[in-house]
């Protein structure tokens, strides 16, 4: 990914800022051979009155496609009757993923908790996980609830 340098070195510190990723901007401090010392993600809001074509660049495609989300939709409605947002202590979110599932592919570090992540960011680790387990292209509870395993 592109990076720009943001003002000078000092003491062999520079910061340096990638590309807004899925509206989020990643700050880099790192010395001067290159090791990486900190990082931080902050939000960032696209400016309404930008041209379309500047605002086109920070568009990032899809998680995951539409037809995806018809599917895993199915499972939701089975597993919390629709709610996307379900907190538990053992499982959360729309799809009823266990918690040690979503730190352990990588929700919690890319979207944060499960029950805050949108359906498509939850359908995009409960993808993750199948395909792990060897079913890339099952999704369970598409011919009613209970039928999906």
């Amino acid at each position: 990914m592109a990076t720009k340098a943001l003002g000078n070195v000092k003491n062999g510190v520079s910061a340096l800022v990638t590309k807004p990723v899925i509206n989020m901007k990643r700050t880099l401090v790192v010395s001067a051979d290159g090791t990486q010392m900190a990082t931080s993600w902050v939000q960032v809001k696209v400016d309404p009155a930008l041209p379309a074509s500047h605002k086109k660049a920070f568009d990032t495609p899809p998680l995951v496609s539409a037809l995806d989300m018809q599917q895993w939709s199915k499972v939701n409605t089975c597993e919390t009757g629709g709610n996307w947002h379900t907190k538990g202590n053992i499982y959360q979110g729309g799809l009823g993923i266990l918690l040690t599932n979503w730190y352990e592919y990588g929700g919690y570090s890319l979207f944060g908790p499960e029950w805050s992540a949108t359906p498509q960011q939850q359908v995009y680790i409960a993808k993750k996980i199948q395909a792990h387990g060897g079913f890339a292209n099952y999704v369970p509870d598409q011919y009613g609830c209970g039928t999906g395993w």
